[in-house]
């Protein structure tokens, strides 16, 4: 068992806690951001083929004047609790890929090309539009739905957390988290003797933000996938 320390959003950690803790580990969450909602969108222009959705914190963000119009649409999910929270908000006709971000590309490239996919997403993109489009030959527009928002800084009871020694695992899955982060271990004087464990990192781009943490191992994901992170904890 592994002591495991995320930085999520709240409301994107539940699902990765529930994997963990499935799996035996002991974990804590402490968010540095925490998720809020855009202003409403117009409708697009262009009238959709479908949505596709790449994390369930986007769902309850989509505006309302949207929904008439894309709940009854082909929605595609990574992963079932992106496609639970879909149906529990009303979208009918909701397929999910098991947390393969490459299976739902696959599937976009089978379907045929009858117009955009619609993706509401957050402001700061784990899957960058542009090469979801180049994988799947689909055109696919983005539609910014919520962003994140600095937390305060951490009150006692967190820094005595957080400024434990014997973290096996920290998990970054941004690059602007991991900055955040690395300003509240500073601003708290924790970590003196340098910090405890593996850092994991979802992608390059993260694992440079997380270099000024000066993790004495560093793994990045094979792939930018929550798969693939947590793969990345039994490599030796």
């Amino acid at each position: 068992m592994a002591k495991v320390l995320l930085t999520r959003p709240a409301l994107r950690a539940a699902q990765l806690i529930a994997r963990l803790e499935a799996l035996g580990h002991e974990v804590h969450n402490v968010p540095v951001t925490e998720i809020v909602g855009l202003e409403a969108t117009d409708v697009p222009s262009q009238s959709p083929q479908g949505t596709l959705f790449t994390s369930a914190a986007a769902v309850p963000f989509v505006p309302e004047p949207l929904l008439p119009h894309l709940q009854p649409l082909p929605a595609l999910a990574v992963g079932p609790a992106t496609a639970e929270a879909l149906g529990a908000a009303g979208w009918r006709d909701v397929q999910h890929f098991g947390g393969e971000i490459g299976a739902l590309l696959a599937a976009l490239r089978e379907r045929p090309k009858l117009g955009p996919w619609l993706y509401p997403c957050g402001t700061e993109l784990s899957h960058d539009p542009d090469d979801l489009a180049q994988q799947s030959g689909a055109e696919i527009l983005p539609v910014p739905v919520y962003g994140a928002r600095v937390r305060p800084a951490w009150d006692a009871a967190t820094q005595a957390l957080v400024g434990q020694s014997d973290w096996d695992f920290t998990f970054f899955m941004s690059a602007r988290t991991a900055t955040l982060f690395a300003e509240q271990i500073q601003a708290a004087g924790l970590w003196a003797a340098g910090p405890p464990g593996t850092a994991l990192a979802i992608s390059p781009a993260v694992a440079k933000a997380v270099e000024p943490l000066n993790f004495h191992t560093l793994r990045i994901a094979g792939e930018k996938t929550t798969s693939s992170l947590v793969a990345a904890m039994a490599v030796t």
